[in-house]
């Protein structure tokens, strides 16, 4: 479910493909925590800012939505694809894509859903990237599943059932 600010602030909506990053819900899942924790361990320049985190309820036994504010950026890189871009932005926005993958890969984090929509961008071309609900540590001991990354995305070795680990991402 999504869910819309409707006063001024400087925050919109998730919608696929179609509006600028901000605010999203996850309703009834663990992956909020595994997405904070993470979020945190790989605090970085090219990744999306944790501003806040709430719960629509004063109270727990109600608890299914976990509402997550991030910075306002101006388009994914679905739309940005779209856009006349010269080489020298098409470069950087590639070189820090690259950069921030490295960095997460340092510190052993497997995003394992990157694709367009994971991927967003502000107006001054900074790049950075968000949704790290899949994500998993390279050295966990708890077997990868195959059902990670967006259909269109996986990897060969991911469809086939293969072991993978941080090459997931290229």
């Amino acid at each position: 479910m999504i869910f819309i600010l409707l006063n001024k602030s400087p925050w919109r909506i998730v919608d696929d493909c179609g509006g600028a990053f901000a605010f999203e819900t996850i309703g009834g899942t663990p992956t909020p925590s595994r997405e904070f924790s993470i979020m945190k361990l790989v605090y970085h320049k090219n990744i999306i800012s944790l501003l806040n985190a709430f719960t629509p309820l004063l109270t727990l036994d109600d608890f299914n939505d976990v509402y997550i504010v991030m910075e306002l950026m101006d388009a994914n890189l679905c739309q940005v694809i779209q856009m006349d871009l010269d080489h020298q932005k098409i470069s950087y926005l590639l070189y820090q894509m690259l950069y921030e993958i490295k960095h997460l890969h340092s510190a052993e984090i497997i995003h394992r859903d990157l694709k367009f929509l994971n991927i967003v961008v502000r107006s001054d071309c900074t790049l950075k990237i968000l949704d790290f609900d899949l994500a998993r540590t390279a050295s966990t001991s708890f077997m990868m599943t195959p059902y990670v990354v967006t259909g269109y995305y996986r990897a060969p070795e991911v469809i086939l059932g293969m072991g993978y680990k941080e090459n997931v991402d290229i």
